[in-house]
Parts: C-alpha cells; sequence; structure tokens
C-alpha cells in the first residue's frame, strides 16, 4: 500500500516540499534560501519525503496490517479494545501531526531565525 501512495507522491516531490518547508521559508530574511549540502540532496531529500508522506498517508492501513498479524494470537478478551485503540491512534497521529506543523513549527523557525549570528547572514 505504501508503494502504492508512493507514485504520486514522488511526482509531487518538488510540490510537497515546497509544501512542507513553507512555514520555515515564511521565517527565514527574504535574501536567505534553502540549500543542500550534498551532491545529491536535491533529489534525495524530496524521494524521501515522498516515502513519508506516503507512510503517512497510508498509516491506517498498515496499522490495520499489524493488528491482522497480532489479533489471532489474543483472547477475546484483549481484542474488544483493539478498535477503540487502533482508531484513538490513526486520530491522534493525524492531530498531533496538523498541531506540530501549524502550531510547533512556526514558533520555532521564528526562534530558530531569531537566534542566527549576524555573521551568517
Amino acid at each position: 500500500m505504501v508503494s502504492i501512495v508512493f507514485i504520486p507522491c514522488a511526482y509531487y516531490a518538488n510540490d510537497l516540499f515546497d509544501y512542507i518547508a513553507d512555514p520555515l521559508k515564511k521565517k527565514l530574511p527574504p535574501e536567505w534560501h534553502l540549500i543542500t549540502t550534498s551532491i545529491t540532496g536535491s533529489f534525495t531529500v524530496p524521494f524521501k519525503l515522498s516515502f513519508f508522506v506516503a507512510l503517512f498517508i497510508a498509516i491506517p492501513y498498515v496499522l490495520y496490517q499489524i493488528w491482522a498479524f497480532v489479533a489471532p494470537g489474543l483472547y477475546k478478551h484483549e481484542k474488544r479494545f483493539a478498535l477503540p485503540l487502533i482508531f484513538t491512534s490513526i486520530v491522534l497521529f493525524y492531530v498531533g501531526v496538523a498541531f506540530a506543523y501549524y502550531a510547533v513549527f512556526p514558533v520555532m523557525f521564528q526562534f530558530f531565525a531569531a537566534t542566527t549570528p549576524r555573521a551568517w547572514t
């Protein structure tokens, strides 16, 4: 499933990178730019990001597959806790990611941009 979701993510890798890097770009001074520090970085960073976005999208299926593997070994009274646990795990995972992207990242990037030594500008 992750590989199926990865294909469109890889196609839109640069757009995904722009979306993820947007909070950082907004906090940087206008004359600053994001750079890569390795020869293959301009290719591998969007490629890796595409994989992690595909995993992020497919996480409910991945968790279901893990559950399908574990469930046959559990007792009936242990299985009844599974559905609420899986559901809340998925919801809290996505809520945590959204909180980090919209609340934590802007504050964190503002702090880093404000504490950068002037010699680097």
